[in-house]
């Protein structure tokens, strides 16, 4: 009996140190890595990905001439669309570039999620992906993409040398 409250309190106490220092802690991760899918649908190419939030926020104040500090949330939001916008970007048939069309963004934990779309012609034979998110800031950086195009299925790993991927459909 007496084994059994020590062993309780002392998980007890372990709990309390240790817990609440993963509460305060800064999220911290040795990979830089996205992952995102992508749909080709009749008039529509959406794409959503998830990254984490503090490499993103780091991308955006350095890609941002001043800072991003002084920035109210609508600015701010702004800004992560006009960085999706340069650094996501999708093209059919080789030469018609894609129109951004819309962005959802959500979060949880340490990671944000970004689903947007491309208005995308219909009959299209190919589509060209350029995935350039994060690949300034980090060498390491990895974004890998699901793409169902049609019912079939592929998949790039973007980097800093291969940041285009096509298809041909």
């Amino acid at each position: 009996m007496r084994s059994h409250l020590l062993r309780a309190l002392g998980l007890l106490l372990f709990a309390l140190c240790v817990f609440p220092s993963f509460a305060h802690a800064d999220f911290r991760h040795d990979i830089h890595i996205s992952y995102g899918k992508a749909e080709l649908r009749n008039d529509s190419l959406v794409i959503s990905i998830s990254l984490y939030k503090d490499d993103f926020r780091k991308a955006l104040a350095k890609w941002h001439v001043g800072g991003v500090e002084s920035l109210t949330s609508p600015e701010y939001a702004a800004l992560e669309v006009r960085y999706l916008q340069a650094f996501v970007r999708a093209w059919a048939d080789d030469n018609q570039q894609l129109q951004f069309n819309s962005v959802i963004r959500s979060e949880e934990d340490a990671s944000l999620r970004f689903t947007f779309a491309f208005l995308a012609p219909k009959g299209i034979h190919s589509l060209v992906l350029d995935d350039r998110i994060l690949l300034r800031e980090y060498g390491d950086q990895m974004n890998l993409l699901d793409l169902k195009i049609f019912g079939r299925e592929m998949n790039h790993i973007f980097t800093s040398s291969a940041m285009t991927f096509y298809a041909k459909l």
